[in-house]
């Protein structure tokens, strides 16, 4: 079992390593720029307040289509 969650562990930060190269890769190709925001997020329901925590990343290439 632990080397089943090994290859499954490694297998996600070879994706996660894979996908900011393919986002560094596009950010100097075509003028990109990565910008985040940590906040935390309210929202009012039936029983009360509500605060979760949130988490954005963004990619911004001009605004121009």
């Amino acid at each position: 079992m632990k080397k089943k969650q090994l290859a499954t562990t490694i297998k996600k930060i070879i994706l996660g390593c894979s996908l900011l190269m393919m986002v560094s890769v596009m950010e100097g190709c075509a003028n990109m720029h990565m910008s985040t925001s940590v906040g935390v997020g309210m929202s009012f329901g039936p029983y009360g307040p509500s605060v979760r925590p949130v988490m954005n990343v963004g990619v911004y290439s001009g605004g121009r289509w």
